[in-house]
């Protein structure tokens, strides 16, 4: 990408929509977006060939070549376009191929002119490079969250640090965004060496990350200041779902609606209650679902005495996988983002 030009194809056969995208990047005017129109497949499989462009909102249906297929081909080539499918029906279908495709938004139309801008400010934001530093003395936990961060959706230039000592040497050189800073280490721990990170430095964000639970070192972090609290293994879709909680990212559904989710879950729907039990700690979440908005509001908790406290995130994830079974069981739209009483 550019530095001050961001190349933006819009592919669909329907000219009202491309009016509309026109419309969209006008009222954008402190970005300079370079609009490329497609108005079918073939020749948004050309334009994508080219290799220039950095973003793209591409409808699924369209003459001679599907949307699908174009991405389908782009990704073959190796490119790694920042890609939005658009479609006006709902398919369960469509949405995983999207996932698979490495599609970052599935938009079902109508949709407005604010979510157009939204997709576009969230690419700017995630184009923008982070420098992120991982904090363990394990060598092999080191390239395991190195491949996860990868794998994400934000552009994470990743260091280690293999004790708290250098960990801090190297945030006081500066340049650090966030840091994953495990809390069991030899020599400095993680909460001595998260205690110095923030005296030298009050806004670096520190994202603690430990292998155990201890619910009183949870708390006492949060409190201290850290930003959030990874149990290990944690996954690439985890790390986004944060990062996009704490740079104001709206989240998007194909990014909590992967299939995953509902594997830790065993999800009930009795009338107007949903049972979300998770398996490994045998937590359970009762739910009542509404037609309108927030959908969902918890109802009860019951946790499993001889297992760890539920955690936060735990719950975040029950209340995905409910969403994600009543959007499945279609009594509730797909594009609908619920949002707990």
């Amino acid at each position: 990408m550019s530095d001050s030009i961001i190349n933006m194809l819009v592919a669909d056969d329907s000219r009202v929509a491309r009016l509309n995208f026109r419309q969209a990047v006008a009222n954008l005017p402190e970005m300079q977006i370079n609009l490329i129109e497609a108005s079918d497949g073939r020749e948004c499989m050309e334009q994508l060939s080219k290799g220039n462009i950095d973003l793209a909102f591409i409808d699924v249906h369209m003459p001679h070549m599907s949307g699908l297929e174009a991405l389908w081909g782009a990704r073959n080539m190796g490119l790694k376009t920042f890609v939005t499918l658009m479609s006006g029906s709902v398919d369960n279908h469509l949405t995983e191929h999207a996932r698979n495709l490495r599609a970052y938004e599935f938009l079902f139309k109508p949709f407005g002119r604010g979510d157009v801008e939204k997709v576009i400010e969230t690419y700017r934001r995630l184009s923008v490079p982070m420098r992120a530093l991982v904090v363990d003395d394990s060598a092999t936990v080191r390239r395991v969250i190195q491949r996860v961060l990868a794998a994400s959706l934000f552009h994470i230039d990743v260091e280690e640090a293999a004790d708290g000592a250098t960990a801090v040497t190297r945030c006081a050189e500066g340049n650090i965004d966030i840091v994953f800073l495990d809390c069991n280490m030899p020599g400095l721990d993680g909460m001595e060496t998260f205690g110095r990170l923030i005296a030298h430095n009050p806004n670096i964000k520190v994202i603690m990350i430990s292998g155990e639970w201890n619910d009183e070192r949870e708390r006492e972090a949060l409190k201290r200041g850290a930003v959030a609290f990874l149990h290990k293994p944690f996954r690439a879709g985890d790390v986004d779902t944060l990062l996009h909680a704490l740079y104001g990212v709206p989240s998007p559904n194909l990014t909590c609606e992967k299939k995953g989710l509902l594997g830790q879950f065993d999800v009930v729907i009795n009338g107007r209650t949903i049972c979300v039990t998770h398996k490994e700690t045998e937590h359970i979440y009762e739910y009542l679902w509404f037609k309108d908005a927030p959908y969902l509001r918890l109802g009860q908790v019951r946790e499993n005495k001889t297992a760890d406290r539920f955690s936060p995130q735990i719950r975040a994830d029950a209340e995905k996988a409910a969403l994600i079974e009543l959007k499945q069981a279609k009594l509730v739209q797909p594009v609908a983002d619920a949002v707990a009483a």
